[in-house]
């Protein structure tokens, strides 16, 4: 069976906590990991954060058999291409836990 992605809505609080918990369930394993205060990222992705302000997002979560088992953020910096002159995406926090694959 293939995987499915959600779009995460910023502005859902249930949708955003899904999306901000699930790296802390997936490296929960991991001894050196050390998670983000909740709160901050709650502010940097709701754009409340002076550094995201000029930020857009694009949040995804991973599933497979009903199982959230990857997260995704595509962050795209406005100032940063202003001031730059140039186009960057950045895209972050892919983790899983199993090899996921996509099917359409």
């Amino acid at each position: 069976m293939g995987a499915s992605i959600t779009t995460i809505d910023p502005s859902d609080k249930s949708d955003l906590k899904r999306f901000i918990s699930l790296e802390r369930k997936l490296m929960k394993n991991y001894p050196l990991y050390i998670s983000e205060i909740d709160d901050d990222v709650v502010k940097f992705l709701t754009r409340k954060n002076l550094m995201a302000k000029e930020m857009e997002f694009g949040l995804f979560v991973v599933s497979k058999s009903e199982q959230d088992v990857g997260r995704c953020a595509a962050i795209i910096n406005r100032k940063f291409q202003q001031q730059k002159n140039r186009l960057v995406l950045v895209l972050s926090d892919f983790l899983q836990q199993q090899r996921v694959a996509i099917r359409k």
